[in-house]
């Protein structure tokens, strides 16, 4: 399971540097999953929920 990473203060500081430079938001996990293999209409139901809720969402395997 992808879980948010344990990062210690230098880590954070790294990434936050970048993001201010880059202008994005990051999110580190801590192990990478395979980004699942959806079929159309699978992924055209992750489009209505995300229009529905405001949110983003990723599926892994």
């Amino acid at each position: 399971m992808t879980g948010y990473a344990k990062l210690n203060e230098k880590e954070i500081k790294g990434i936050k540097e970048c993001e201010d430079e880059m202008g994005v938001i990051m999110v580190a996990y801590e192990k990478t999953s395979p980004v699942a293999k959806l079929t159309e209409s699978q992924i055209e139901k992750i489009k209505s929920i995300e229009a529905e809720t405001g949110l983003k969402l990723v599926a892994y395997e």
